[in-house]
């Protein structure tokens, strides 16, 4: 999705555009110390945050 400068912002688009990142193959259920950052969402950061605690 491209938004160009003073250009509105449809809700739907930016819907549709969620939707379609969440349905990606790489969507973490399970935290791990092998987590990685192309992970979604990162999972690295949110193991290494969890971890901290």
């Amino acid at each position: 999705m491209t938004i160009a400068a003073g250009q509105p912002i449809k809700a739907s688009e930016v819907n549709a555009e969620f939707e379609a990142r969440e349905r990606h193959s790489n969507k973490v259920t399970v935290l791990s110390a092998a987590a990685t950052d192309t992970q979604y969402p990162s999972a690295r950061a949110v193991y290494t945050d969890l971890v901290a605690w």
